[in-house]
């Protein structure tokens, strides 16, 4: 609805009818909010909670700091949305809705704010509030595997793959979505591949089992509803094991065939990764020629299905890379047995 329509109702409205004039302020900000005019409608809303605040509606009030909070993180005042989540997580009832949501809310805004293990535990809290509260099970995964995502971006990946990741690939399952299962189930072995380098400080030969029997669990599912792009994503982190190991070509087996998976299932982010990691590992082993045609037929390839600005703009530095490695005379030499090769065929 039209903002300028709204403002001619609000107008119109008697002193007495508080009410209706929250009501419509709701609306109004809803509309500028639709604009992304985060500031008006964030005043809008900061409006119509005072009028719920002074009626004794606390429901009300608590619905609308949130939506406030909301506006005020995207607006960029994150103590400002801080300050109305947590009024509206005081306001709100029990285990309701409404308190899952200012969790939620919370847990974003301290992931804006640089902190991101507050933000893990808001969003656990928020998952549990809302088991409690009847939250479907695919919303309570959804809140843990962004707890799960702050607790590796906070530094503590066991905690996010050993209780929020693995739950959420659990409750998934069991709702029937087994393609987020999938998801979450990578994310849990992410999280323990990435302390599984044994030459890490603290390094657990258990986080490695931990690792492999998730990446199990992902595989089984992915090839049940035949999801190539987390089978890419699945044989990628098999190249990373291989690679602490120092087993160069399980690594470049693993990364070859997730390339091809990126490739068949027409994935380009994937599909990138995986060759700069074959271009890398050949190079580690010695065969520049590998090296560089990873990256020449990968620039082709990607140009192909993303335009030919998004390959040269992928690859090209890492050509460059190669020169400044190699020296000029070697790449020169490499690139020309390339083209011969090509010829040839």
């Amino acid at each position: 609805m039209d903002p300028a329509h709204l403002s001619a109702q609000i107008a119109a409205l008697a002193e007495d009818q508080e009410r209706e004039r929250a009501r419509l302020l709701v609306l109004r900000a809803n509309a500028y909010l639709a604009a992304m005019a985060f500031q008006p409608g964030r005043a809008d809303l900061d409006a119509a909670a005072a009028l719920h605040r002074q009626g004794g509606r606390s429901a009300e009030h608590a619905k609308c700091l949130h939506l406030a909070a909301t506006a005020s993180r995207l607006s960029g005042d994150l103590h400002g949305a801080r300050d109305r989540a947590e009024l509206s997580k005081t306001l709100a009832p029990t285990d309701s809705p409404m308190a899952v949501s200012a969790l939620a809310e919370l847990g974003e805004t301290w992931a804006a704010l640089g902190d991101p293990r507050t933000a893990a535990a808001y969003c656990e809290q928020a998952a549990e509030t809302g088991a409690r509260a009847g939250l479907l099970p695919t919303a309570q995964a959804q809140l843990l595997r962004r707890a799960g995502s702050n607790w590796v971006q906070a530094g503590v990946p066991s905690r996010a793959a050993l209780i929020p990741l693995r739950t959420a690939a659990e409750l998934l399952t069991g709702a029937g979505d087994i393609a987020g299962a999938v998801r979450a189930r990578i994310e849990e072995a992410s999280a323990w591949a990435a302390i599984s380098d044994p030459t890490r400080d603290g390094f657990n030969a258990s986080y490695r089992a931990q690792a492999e029997q998730a990446m199990g669990q992902a595989r089984l599912q992915a090839e049940g509803i035949h999801d190539l792009p987390a089978l890419a994503d699945l044989a990628m982190l098999r190249s990373t094991l291989a690679l602490y190991d120092r087993d160069l070509e399980s690594a470049l087996s693993a990364a070859e065939e997730a390339q091809a998976l990126a490739l068949k299932a027409v994935q380009p982010l994937p599909y990138t990764t995986s060759t700069l990691a074959i271009s890398r590992l050949s190079d580690e082993k010695g065969d520049r020629l590998q090296a560089y045609r990873a990256l020449a037929v990968g620039w082709a390839t990607l140009g192909d299905l993303m335009g030919e600005e998004v390959g040269q703009s992928t690859f090209a530095p890492q050509l460059q890379e190669l020169v400044s490695s190699w020296g000029e005379e070697e790449f020169v030499r490499v690139r020309d047995a390339y083209a011969a090769s090509r010829q040839a065929q």
